[in-house]
């Protein structure tokens, strides 16, 4: 119906921007989409030898491609949901007798999209080449007979690429209303659902599969980065999504698969946080994050942007869009030294933070939208409508598609130790406020009661309220830095610096 149709829209931008359109997404398909054909193969797939085999047959057009494409094989990934070709008119498709069925593209996003199906393609076609021509047996696999019929042999051998990772075509009646509305829906029940289907259908082989491609290499990662303290910083979003490589002066991420990745990657690491600090608050962070990343949610993407807007928190993130310093200046002066000019102009036209009008935009377009605000401030800049100051060196974590794979220096901002401080802060003051109206309201013994069970809050408001003054005057010296006439070598040196210090002020919480 009508509204459906109109709350169909944004969950296809959000789709088309952070998948079809995403550089980053590009990047870093293929590699977890190499570490999930691992498990789920029944070939036995190889992460980067299949992967590359499978490019190199996409980018061919070799027999082994369009037998694919015959299996229908192309039809079960992410990408290709959005896309009408199996709507469109035959006459379009075929062109001549003598000519092959062509993937057409008659706008610049089609050829985008067939862009971004190329990575998750390899993956298929990887699975497609090996269930076609044999197995590898020292990984449990299996393959399709060499007495089968060539027809009988490629539709399974395409049923096993469709299987492989996720088989996004494989929806409901009901389920396909709710992927209209819902951007990533289908991806987090189909997740869910496949790792239920893998160990009924073969427990052994998919467990083995498990400890050796993700919970050997996240245990090895966890005791290698366990003591260092970038890694301590880093926010837990980038260590549940991601495997940790720290080197001196960068620190990579390794995509993990998703569902896979949270339970037995993230959830391994956990477990060995929480034997290591004996903290139970590990854990019961651990299952809220287990929640919030494998639980499909009921809100059509349309609102979702809205909504955290309006109460100013990120569902994903788990944190404040405009954080606890800023919250108190008036909405256009509302950004940090890093926000793009093109989103303060429009926040000064509206009167409206510019960190909410990036997160709206992220939140309908995705990666897409990031680089349609980094591409108008180019313009911006170029056209002297706006003559900000000189920008710090940037940093392999402001490079596109570098990074993808890069985690931006866990510090200031960026650090978790000033997330959980704000935190804290914030819920002292509520706690301290509360105490007060009770007081005021006369209800003496509600007030008692309150205030022994919030009393440690209590205790280090005044604390909290030194720290957080100090930390002000910090973002204050930070953004005089970014305003001023320093190079851009000297610029990231300072602000490093005051970053560092800002970390370590929010430690003494």
């Amino acid at each position: 119906n009508i509204l459906i149709k109109i709350l169909s829209y944004p969950a296809r931008w959000l789709r088309l921007g952070a998948v079809a359109l995403s550089p980053e997404f590009f990047a870093r398909n293929p590699l977890r989409d190499a570490f999930t054909a691992f498990v789920y193969s029944k070939a036995g797939f190889i992460p980067g030898i299949d992967t590359c085999r499978g490019i190199w047959s996409v980018l061919g057009h070799d027999e082994m491609y369009w037998q694919w494409k015959i299996s229908g094989g192309e039809h079960s990934m992410l990408v290709s949901l959005d896309r009408d070709y199996l709507q469109k008119n035959i006459k379009e498709l075929i062109l001549t007798s003598s000519q092959k069925i062509k993937n057409v593209a008659k706008h610049p996003i089609d050829h985008a999209r067939i862009l971004g199906e190329l990575g998750e393609a390899a993956t298929r076609i990887g699975e497609f080449k090996l269930a076609m021509g044999g197995k590898r047996w020292f990984l449990m696999a299996e393959s399709v007979s060499k007495d089968t019929p060539l027809k009988s042999k490629i539709m399974k051998a395409g049923y096993a690429a469709r299987e492989v990772t996720l088989d996004f075509a494989r929806l409901g009646a009901k389920t396909g209303a709710i992927h209209q509305i819902k951007a990533f829906w289908t991806a987090n029940v189909q997740d869910l659902d496949k790792v239920r289907r893998s160990f009924k259908d073969a427990p052994i082989r998919t467990l083995y599969k498990i400890i050796a491609g993700i919970t050997i290499p996240s245990v090895l990662l966890w005791f290698a980065n366990k003591d260092d303290e970038r890694y301590k910083e880093l926010p837990q979003w980038q260590k549940d999504l991601f495997w940790i490589v720290i080197t001196e002066k960068t620190i990579w991420r390794i995509p993990k698969p998703f569902t896979l990745g949270i339970i037995f990657g993230s959830g391994t690491e956990r477990m060995l946080e929480y034997i290591d600090k004996k903290d139970p608050k590990t854990l019961k962070n651990y299952f809220k994050s287990v929640e919030k990343g494998v639980n499909p949610g009921i809100l059509p993407t349309a609102i979702i942007a809205p909504i955290e807007c309006i109460t100013n928190y990120s569902f994903f993130l788990d944190r404040p869009i405009v954080s606890e310093g800023l919250k108190k200046m008036p909405p256009k002066f509302q950004y940090k030294y890093f926000t793009t000019e093109t989103a303060k102009l429009m926040g000064k036209f509206f009167n409206v933070s510019p960190m909410k009008i990036e997160h709206f935009i992220r939140g309908y377009t995705g990666g897409l939208g990031r680089m349609g605000i980094e591409t108008s401030d180019l313009i911006l800049r170029s056209t002297n409508v706006v003559k900000p100051p000189q920008k710090p060196t940037a940093t392999l974590a402001d490079i596109p598609l570098i990074r993808a794979f890069v985690a931006r220096e866990p510090i200031g901002s960026a650090s978790e130790s000033l997330n959980k401080f704000y935190n804290t802060y914030e819920n002292a003051q509520e706690a301290n406020a509360t105490y007060k109206e009770l007081k005021k309201m006369e209800q003496h013994d509600k007030a008692q009661k309150f205030k022994n069970k919030k009393i440690e809050l209590l205790r280090k408001l005044e604390e909290l309220k030194s720290i957080a003054k100090k930390l002000s005057q910090l973002r204050k010296r930070r953004i005089e830095i970014w305003e001023s006439n320093l190079s851009p070598q000297e610029k990231r040196k300072q602000i490093t610096l005051i970053e560092i210090r800002m970390t370590k002020f929010a430690k003494k919480d």
